[in-house]
């Protein structure tokens, strides 16, 4: 589907769904508006990341369709509707977005820690949730494990930094005579 064909069709669904409900055919609550909203969304970023060369979009797509798929689930009583599970989806969803970008893009291995980072803290809220953890037992695991972030995110920035270097050093000899980094002495 071509960008220039997605927003009439999205206007045209739009105006279908009101007039479906004009006529109470169907009836759609503010929720299934938020689960509508956020699949259109996603379906429209991840189909202009389709089209990108750079993939721009991709991360807010599949955030926005994983936002989308756990309102669903929301809805007809999969999951719980309670803070602790909107609050968890919300991180679980950001994290396992950025584990998609990574996985086509590869750009950055930071991605890949902040995906672990943001999946970690939307489990343990789910965990909070359904295996009854008290907020002081995950506050004292925060405590004594949070240097493993900074050891995570400075690996991924070190990494980061030699594949930086090495992808310009093989395609920009400086080695040869003659090049303007050349050395003189």
């Amino acid at each position: 589907m071509k960008s220039k064909r997605f927003f009439p069709l999205a206007l045209i669904l739009t105006g279908l769904f009101l007039l479906l409900m004009q006529f109470r055919i169907v009836s759609l609550n503010r929720p299934l508006w938020f689960i509508i909203g956020s699949a259109l969304l996603g379906l429209f970023l991840l189909q202009r990341s389709i089209d990108s060369k750079h993939k721009k979009g991709l991360l807010g797509g599949s955030f926005f369709m994983l936002i989308a798929t756990g309102l669903s689930f929301m809805q007809f009583g999969l999951l719980p509707i309670s803070d602790e599970i909107g609050f968890g989806m919300l991180f679980v969803a950001l994290g396992l977005a950025n584990f998609i970008y990574f996985i086509f893009t590869r750009l950055r291995l930071s991605g890949l820690v902040y995906g672990l980072l943001y999946t970690s803290i939307g489990t343990l809220a789910v965990a909070g949730y359904y295996y009854n953890i008290d907020w002081w037992v995950m506050s004292e695991w925060v405590e004594l494990y949070w240097p493993v972030v900074l050891i995570l995110f400075g690996l991924a920035l070190l990494a980061d930094g030699l594949r930086h270097n090495n992808r310009h050093s093989t395609s920009n000899p400086s080695n040869e005579p003659g090049s303007w980094t050349e050395k003189i002495t």
